[in-house]
């Protein structure tokens, strides 16, 4: 950690996660775009579990897109959703590594990326709250 790093200010993994979680909101997006493409094109058999699908994609991709945004600019409440987040994607990657091993590779090693700027900003935070409690 730099010295002259202002109080709010990311870190360099940080942004690196950042940039992560927000790679995982456009994907999200996206997968979510194109399952409506597919649902209005008449391919599906039950449309109200598309529909459900369709809004739980957008849902995450916004609120990724706004975790990204805040690890971004440095603020503490973004590690709790990205962590969370990620470490589900993990598992999802482990678990689909069977059958997608490039798939589930990505999911494990991004979301080993964003874990690692999620405990670099907690060390930050402990040893500016260690630094402030010794004063």
């Amino acid at each position: 950690m730099a010295s002259s790093q202002k109080l709010g200010q990311a870190s360099v993994w940080e942004r690196v996660a950042a940039v992560v979680v927000g790679v995982e909101a456009v994907t999200a997006g996206v997968w979510a775009v194109g399952t409506l493409v597919v649902a209005y094109g008449g391919a599906v058999e039950r449309p109200q579990t598309v529909w459900f699908m369709i809004f739980f994609a957008l849902a995450l991709a916004v609120t990724l897109a706004l975790t990204g945004i805040a690890l971004w600019r440095g603020r503490r409440w973004a590690r709790g959703p990205a962590g969370a987040w990620n470490v589900l994607q993990i598992g999802m990657g482990f678990m689909s590594m069977a059958a997608n091993p490039v798939i589930g590779t990505a999911f494990v090693l991004s979301g080993i990326v964003v874990l690692g700027g999620v405990v670099a900003s907690l060390k930050r935070s402990l040893a500016r709250a260690q630094k402030e409690s010794s004063r």
